[in-house]
């Protein structure tokens, strides 16, 4: 399922009316498509991915802080491949410069090339990563707009922390689900 967004986005755009039987709420309580005490670093990962689109519903503290530490890692993995890159691209430039004269600027921003895969990799996991963090807010029963609270530099950036810190919230909001 692609999500309800992307489906009301599309018949906002063709001018139609989304239909209540297409609702993007789900039944119940609380609208984890999991047991929160139970989801373990792969499940997030899985989940996550899986709601790469979908701004609707609730994240536990664990599934956030389990795609976060998630983002940590590839990340540093994208950055570490990059490093290498460069480092080897860079002993081959020097070696060439020696040789042949080769002007400073072309090495300058041959360097920093490289780093176009780290690049990517922010990119792909931006998505979902705000997905996550809005479902999280839900979870909070807070609005998803609370996400760009983080304009507002350290102290928006503060407070945002302090909501995916806390528990879930056990009232049941309709609007989150």
């Amino acid at each position: 399922m692609l999500s309800c967004f992307a489906f009301g986005l599309s018949s906002q755009l063709s001018g139609e009316k989304a239909h209540s039987s297409l609702s993007c709420k789900k039944e119940g309580s609380m609208a984890y498509s999991y047991s929160p005490g139970e989801l373990t670093f792969k499940d997030a990962v899985i989940t996550c991915l899986k709601n790469y689109f979908n701004f609707y519903g609730r994240a536990s503290r664990a599934e956030y802080w389990w795609w976060f530490f998630f983002n940590i890692l590839v990340m540093s993995v994208a950055f570490l491949f990059d490093i290498l890159i460069v480092s080897g691209f860079a002993f081959g430039i020097s070696e060439l410069q020696h040789s042949s004269g080769t002007p400073g600027a072309v090495v300058v921003a041959g360097m920093f090339l490289p780093f176009i895969l780290t690049m990517i990799v922010a990119l792909l996991l931006l998505l979902p990563t705000l997905t996550v963090a809005v479902r999280r807010l839900h979870d909070v029963d807070r609005s998803g707009f609370w996400v760009f609270i983080t304009v507002i530099p350290i102290l928006g950036t503060v407070l945002l922390l302090y909501w995916h810190l806390l528990p879930s919230s056990q009232t049941v909001s309709a609007n989150y689900e």
